[in-house]
């Protein structure tokens, strides 16, 4: 067997559900539309949609560029059709993939039966960029529970986070806990029918939390996990799966109802995924987080996951976990052995920046639906990379359930956008009780990019900077197929030593410097007065841009 690997892509289109009874006839419209893609999101997607036709026999996409005029009539139009269909409940379920797609492309699609009268209205992706700047919105714990009549608070939320982030986000990312019941139709009904248009235009990846996992995995029919190609173990775990996004390689791990050793071999296919990949962020994503603010942090399964978990995310290297599970809005910077990793401040505000320190970020979106949880007094079993009193936290418990407020609890999403260089979570609520957006925090954490590994056959010019054997050197002037090992101090490459602090490079003649901005020019620390780029700090005199500081 193969893991089962789902990135998905949920371009839910926000189609009216209404309270029509089935109807058993052919051509009948679809009613919800996801969109999800394979480990390769830059050129594949997978449709999926439900309907009542009970008669359907075959599954239909048509996939157009946006910009292409003529639409669905085009000679250029792509058609994907597929028998992947499944019946349950009075409901088909039907999944397409397409393929051969161009990276960074917004495309149109309809789905349906191939008849005429049979099409879905129109939705809209758009496929992977390997080299761009993203933003993705992060929630979790919707839970729908259509008893608790939580819908509505929670398409509150959703309505505030479309009008503020229209045509800002890529996709979404719910980190689990789409509904409470996983195998409640009318709960998924719920679930599509409150999002209106915010996954209209976007995909989502999703994990699988516990409250997804029932018999049915109503889950997979909507978002279907597909199977992975890399082979990895002979177990067969749904929602395992890793892709690439800009500057970022992202792997959604399964942490529902595990064995010892489906998560063994999951840090196996993870060690080896994370190793392949020389992308600049490496973000891990699963529904159980094993270090949020609240009272699940010592279930024995959390327990399980952490002691497994944290060592390998650590030595992997991972720079972001995102979770949900607890619903509590928490984050910090944990080592592998559970103790708290203090992070160097850039700003202190506005937003508040830190560099990313030799340890992964735990954040724990809180709740989007209407479950919140406390903090609880805990004690440490041995062997639990754990300290107490959640003091491996920056945020222990912001979002804790406070009933007694005017404003009630706060169901919370964020924006998180991705560059070379730095992650930010734009981060917002919305009050249960008066509906009121607001803003939290706004959090960054930046690294230096990497400089780019020597090739023989790439020229280089004065200034430019590779990665060999570990260390960093600079081109004095043009050059191919020199290596820098066999350059003395007359040849054209030179050694950067940073001789510095962490973080705190050598100056580059090409690099924009702001205000602030700190660099090293000669072994000696200077600071920015204001913008500047070219001016070489140890050429500045007393009214110039640099100033020495020691």
């Amino acid at each position: 067997m193969k893991f089962k690997t789902s990135i998905l892509l949920s371009s839910v289109l926000a189609l009216s559900i209404g309270v029509a009874q089935p109807i058993f006839a052919a051509e009948i419209p679809p009613s919800v539309i996801t969109s999800t893609v394979t480990e390769t999101p830059n050129n594949s997607m997978t449709l999926a949609w439900e309907t009542h036709d009970q008669e359907v026999t075959k599954a239909v996409a048509q996939i157009v560029k946006k910009s292409d005029p003529k639409g669905f009539s085009s000679k250029n139009k792509l058609v994907f059709s597929s028998s992947d269909i499944t019946f349950k409940n009075g409901r088909a379920y039907s999944k397409v993939t397409a393929s051969s797609l161009e990276e960074n492309t917004k495309y149109r699609y309809r789905v349906g039966d191939g008849s005429e009268k049979g099409w879905s209205e129109e939705g809209q992706f758009k496929t992977a960029s390997t080299e761009e700047n993203f933003s993705f919105l992060y929630i979790s714990d919707t839970q729908f529970d259509t008893a608790a009549g939580d819908g509505k608070k929670t398409e509150q939320m959703l309505k505030n986070a479309t009008k503020q982030l229209k045509d800002k986000v890529d996709f979404t990312y719910l980190a689990g806990d789409f509904t409470n019941t996983a195998n409640n139709p009318d709960q998924w009904d719920t679930f599509f029918d409150v999002s209106h248009n915010l996954y209209q235009d976007t995909f989502m990846v999703p994990v699988i939390g516990n409250h997804d996992s029932a018999s049915g995995l109503y889950l997979d029919n909507y978002f279907p996990s597909p199977e992975s190609g890399k082979q990895i173990t002979d177990l067969e775990l749904p929602y395992v799966y890793s892709f690439d996004y800009g500057s970022a390689h992202f792997a959604s791990l399964n942490t529902e109802n595990i064995t010892d050793e489906e998560i063994d071999q999951q840090i196996n296919w993870l060690r080896e995924d994370m190793q392949a990949s020389d992308k600049q962020w490496k973000i891990v994503l699963f529904h159980k987080g094993i270090y949020s603010g609240a009272s699940h942090i010592t279930d024995s399964g959390i327990i399980k996951l952490r002691t497994a978990l944290s060592p390998v995310l650590d030595e992997l290297k991972i720079d972001v976990v995102l979770s949900g599970h607890d619903h509590v809005y928490s984050r910090g910077f944990v080592n592998g052995d559970g103790t708290k990793e203090k992070a160097e401040l850039v700003h202190p505000a506005n937003p508040l920046t830190v560099f990313a320190p030799d340890a992964p970020l735990y954040y724990t979106i809180a709740s989007g639906g209407l479950k919140f949880y406390n903090p609880k007094n805990y004690s440490v079993t041995a062997g639990d990379p754990l300290i107490p009193n959640y003091d491996f936290l920056d945020i222990k418990n912001t979002n804790v359930e406070d009933e007694a407020s005017p404003e009630g609890n706060k169901m919370t999403y964020s924006q998180v956008t991705v560059t070379d260089e730095k992650i930010t979570f734009n981060t917002s609520y919305t009050t249960t009780k008066t509906n009121e957006n607001k803003h939290l925090e706004t959090f960054s954490i930046v690294k230096e990019k990497q400089d780019e590994e020597w090739s023989a056959d790439k020229v280089y010019v004065a200034g430019d900077r590779v990665n060999y054997k570990g260390k960093t050197y600079e081109a004095k002037w043009w050059t191919r197929g020199e290596k820098p090992s066999d350059s003395g101090e007359w040849d054209v490459w030179k050694e950067i030593k940073h001789e510095g602090p962490n973080h705190i490079s050598d100056w580059q003649s090409s690099k924009v410097y702001v205000a602030g901005d700190k660099v090293y020019d000669n072994g000696i620390l200077y600071e920015a007065k204001w913008w500047t780029r070219g001016e070489k700090p140890s050429d500045s005199g007393e009214w110039d841009v640099w100033k020495k500081l020691d």
